[in-house]
Parts: C-alpha cells; structure tokens; sequence
C-alpha cells in the first residue's frame, strides 16, 4: 500500500507497468515537460489546460507515475505532433477515438491501423462485419472520412 498525498491509502495495481516520466522521456524521446503537461494539465494566462487523458496509476505526492497503456497514447501523441499536427487536433482527435471505441486510451486498443499516411479504425458494425474508417483531419478536428470495405 502507498500513500497518497491526500492521506487515503490505495492498492497498488499488479499487472500494470510503471514508469517514471524521466524514464518515459528517454523510451519516447520526448520532452519531461511535455509529458507532465500532457498527463497532468497545465495552467496558462487564460485559464487551465486539462490532461488529455487521466493517467492510469495514481499520482503520489506530486510524484507522476505511467502505466504502459500510458505509454504507448504518448507515442501516438509525440507521432501526431511529429507529423505536423497541434495539440487541439490531437485533443479532438482523441476525444473522437474515445467516444468510437468507448476507451479512455482508444490508441492502445489495438482498433487502429495505419498505412503509413492514414490512420484507420477497425470498426465493427452491427451486422458483425468489420470496416475500416478513413480518420481524417477537417477542420481542425479528426472525423471518419470515408468508410472503406
């Protein structure tokens, strides 16, 4: 049992790896800074920038702590971001792979797939066919652009 900074005691989850965001900069080639922003929000001139998403393990003290599925969502957004993407349409398209796939972290769900250029998600529908949906960013948001069979 840890203890959290607000005094109340919680489990620690087995089965989850964890990684500090100094040793999750090194694996991702990514800035601490960023991570920590990404995962823990941030505070600007105009207001508050909430986390993209709310990281799997608890935090401790001000202590960050990664879980795997964690890992590989920063890889997607470091990937976005490469790509030449803004972190607006990273949230967008984040939010719209959440409510497709019904997950909080769709990118390690193993829904998606990519040409190299595109990003797809493999959908199912009713019938119990599979598809695949073309995302593609419009208008500063990523949306299905096409159904693909």
């Amino acid at each position: 049992m840890l203890k959290r900074a607000s005094n109340s005691v919680q489990s620690v989850p087995l089965g989850v790896g964890y990684y500090t965001v100094p040793e999750a900069a090194r694996l991702l080639k990514i800035a601490p800074r960023n991570i920590n922003r990404w995962l823990g929000g941030y505070t600007y001139k105009g207001g508050r920038m909430p986390p993209l998403w709310t990281p799997e393990l608890p935090a401790f003290e001000d202590h960050l702590e990664i879980g795997f599925r964690d890992l590989i969502e920063l890889r997607f957004v470091n990937a976005f971001l490469e790509a030449g993407l803004g972190l607006k349409t990273i949230r967008h398209c984040l939010d719209y792979a959440q409510d497709c796939v019904k997950d909080e972290r769709p990118f390690s769900t193993r829904r998606f797939k990519t040409d190299g250029r595109t990003i797809f998600l493999d959908s199912l529908l009713s019938t119990g066919e599979s598809e695949l949906l073309e995302l593609s960013p419009a208008g500063g948001r990523f949306t299905a652009k096409e159904r693909l069979s």
